[in-house]
C-alpha cells in the first residue's frame, strides 16, 4: 500500500454549503488516489449500517481520468494465428468463414418490461438496413467433435481447443448441481503458492502455474486484438470440485500502462436497465471476459466481449469518492431493509454508454449490443464496484447483485441478476 498523501478535496457538488461541519463531511468523501489507497483498511472497517465489506482495492495507478472510448478489433489481429495457436497444425485443414454485415434480416425482440399498457413498443433490435460488425471463424469438426475460434469486428471473441463430447458428462453434473464452486482465489492479493489441484483430466496443476498459462495465452493470442494495449491479468479464479477433480475458471481484467483496471462481468446489464436505456440515460454496458481450464495446460475455452480501438481522455478526475464515502452512499441510498455483505469493492473503471438512442429512423429501436458499441458515444468512467460473494453454482464470477457507484458523481447503481430469469 502507497505512504500516506493526505490532502483535502474540493466541493465536488460545487454547491455553497454553510455549515462547516456539513462541508467537512462532505470535503473528507474525496481524495487523490493515494490518499484513497492509504484509507482503505480503514475505511473498510467502519460501521456503515448494515452493510460490510471483505476485500477492496484501488490499483496501481496514478490518476483516473474519465476517457471517450471507442470499440473495434484492430484490423492487424490474425485470427490464423491463434487458431494455430489452440489447434496446431491442425487448424490448417479447417473451414474458415466470414460473414459481412447482418447478413439476415433483424429479428423481432420481447422487452423484459413489456406489457399491454408498456411505455416501450420494442419491435426491431436495429434499422433493417444497419450492417453489424463483420464475423471471421474457424471451424474444425462436425457434431460434438466440433471447435471453433470466433472474432468479430468490435472485438468479440471466443474458441478453445476442447470438443463438446470431451467434459459432457462434466457439463451435465454442473447441470444436475454435482459439481460446485469450492474456493474462490484473487491472484493479485491472495497466496496462491501451494495450491495444487487434481484436474479432470487426473493431472495436478498448481494454481500458480494455471495463472500464469491463462495469461500467457490472454497477452499472447488475445491482447492483439486491441489497438489500445492493456496487460491481461487473471482478477479472480473460480475452483469447481466434481468429486476428486477440478476445473479453473480465471475472471480476466484488462489494466492499462498505468496500473488501471477495467471492470469485468458477466451477467446481461441490459436486461436490469431496461428504464435507462429505453429513458436514454446513461447505462454501464458489460465487458465480460474469461478463460475456462478443465484439463492440464488446456484452454478449454475463452470468451472476451469486445476490444479497444481508441481512449482520449475528457476529464482529470484529480479527486474521487473515497471507500468510506462511497460506503456512506450505499448506506444512504439503497440498505436501509438490506443485509449486504460485499466479498469485493474495487476502484476501477467500467464501460458506459451515454445514451441509447429511442428512436431511429421514425421508429423505436431494441437494445442491440453491437448495434451500441458501433453507433452510440461511448465512455469510461471510474466507479466504486462492490461485488457479494459468489454461489457454489455461478461458475464464471457473476455475483447475485453488483452496485456501481460513480466516483466522480457518486451516483448509485444496483443491478439484480438473480431477480432475472
Amino acid at each position: 500500500m502507497r505512504g500516506v498523501q493526505s490532502s483535502q478535496a474540493d466541493d465536488m457538488s460545487g454547491d455553497k454549503l454553510t455549515e462547516s461541519g456539513e462541508k467537512k463531511a462532505q470535503e473528507s468523501d474525496f481524495g487523490d488516489l493515494d490518499y484513497i489507497r492509504a484509507h482503505l483498511k480503514e475505511d473498510a472497517s467502519k460501521n456503515y449500517g448494515r452493510l460490510t465489506v471483505k476485500r477492496a482495492g484501488a490499483g496501481d495507478s496514478k490518476s483516473m481520468p474519465t476517457y471517450k472510448i471507442e470499440i473495434g478489433a484492430d484490423s492487424a489481429y490474425d485470427i490464423d494465428k491463434t487458431a494455430k495457436w489452440l489447434f496446431g497444425d491442425e487448424s490448417a485443414s479447417g473451414i474458415k468463414k466470414q460473414i459481412h454485415g447482418r447478413g439476415e434480416p433483424a429479428p423481432l425482440i420481447s422487452n423484459p418490461y413489456e406489457n399491454a399498457d408498456a411505455d416501450y413498443d420494442i419491435k426491431r433490435i436495429y434499422p433493417p438496413d444497419e450492417p453489424i460488425y463483420d464475423h471471421t471463424f474457424i471451424e474444425l469438426g462436425q457434431g460434438a467433435q466440433y471447435r471453433c475460434v470466433s472474432l468479430t469486428g468490435d472485438g468479440h471473441m471466443s474458441g478453445g481447443q476442447a470438443c463438446q463430447s470431451d467434459f459432457e458428462q462434466y457439463y451435465y453434473a454442473i447441470h444436475q448441481g454435482k459439481a460446485k464452486m469450492k474456493e474462490r482465489y484473487y491472484p493479485l492479493t491472495d497466496d496462491i503458492s501451494d495450491k495444487v489441484y487434481k484436474m479432470l483430466d487426473g493431472q495436478e496443476w498448481s494454481l500458480r502455474e494455471a495463472v500464469r498459462y491463462a495469461e500467457d495465452f490472454a497477452n499472447q493470442e488475445l491482447a492483439p486484438c486491441d489497438r489500445v494495449r492493456f496487460t491481461h491479468k487473471v482478477r479472480s479464479v473460480g475452483v469447481s470440485q466434481l468429486d476428486d477433480r477440478h476445473g479453473f475458471y480465471f475472471e480476466m481484467v484488462l489494466v492499462d500502462e498505468n496500473g488501471r483496471e477495467l471492470d469485468s462481468a458477466d451477467f446481461a446489464y441490459d436486461k436490469l436497465q431496461a428504464d435507462r436505456i429505453y429513458g436514454e440515460k446513461s447505462f454501464v454496458i458489460p465487458v465480460q471476459y474469461s478463460i475456462e481450464c478443465l484439463a492440464k495446460k488446456q484452454i478449454t475455452r475463452y470468451f472476451k466481449s469486445c476490444s479497444f480501438s481508441s481512449m482520449q481522455k475528457t476529464a482529470d478526475n484529480e479527486k474521487l469518492l473515497t471507500l468510506g464515502g462511497a460506503m456512506n452512499k450505499l448506506n444512504s441510498e439503497l440498505a436501509k431493509n438490506l443485509d449486504l455483505s460485499f466479498e469485493l469493492a474495487d476502484l476501477c473503471y467500467a464501460l458506459v454508454c451515454q445514451r441509447y438512442p429511442q428512436k431511429e429512423q421514425g421508429e423505436l429501436v431494441g437494445y442491440d449490443e453491437s448495434y451500441c458499441v458501433k453507433t452510440c458515444e461511448l465512455s469510461a468512467r471510474p466507479y466504486w464496484c462492490f461485488k457479494e460473494k459468489t454461489a457454489e453454482n455461478d461458475f464464471l464470477g457473476g455475483a447475485h447483485r453488483v452496485f456501481y457507484v460513480d466516483a466522480v458523481t457518486g451516483e448509485v447503481l444496483a443491478l439484480f441478476p438473480d431477480i432475472i430469469e
